[in-house]
């Protein structure tokens, strides 16, 4: 699923016109984004949690030589999900 699809899906789900839903969906997305981007965590309820996860520096050999190549330490978002996320749409199914 795409976020076309995604946002037509919410649209059909909560009958809202698709413009309003893609300003709800952006709006939650940028959100997540900023707040994750200042080092906070963002909890969903039922769900699961956005953070950033700090990688440390590693020596790599490319796939197509046996170089190595030192990355950088580094940070990355990362996602856990809940642990029962699998029955999120069967509990808050409107």
């Amino acid at each position: 699923m795409n976020k076309r699809q995604f946002i037509e899906a919410i649209s059909l789900r909560i009958g809202e016109k698709h413009s309003t839903t893609l300003s709800y969906v952006n709006a939650t997305l940028s959100i997540i984004s900023e707040t994750v981007k200042n080092g906070d965590v963002v909890v969903l309820d039922d769900f699961g949690k956005f953070y950033l996860k700090k990688i440390s520096k590693k020596t790599v050999k490319k796939a197509d030589s046996d170089e190595q190549v030192i990355v950088p330490e580094h940070t990355k978002v990362s996602f856990t999900p809940y642990r029962n996320i699998m029955i999120f749409s069967d509990k808050y199914r409107s």
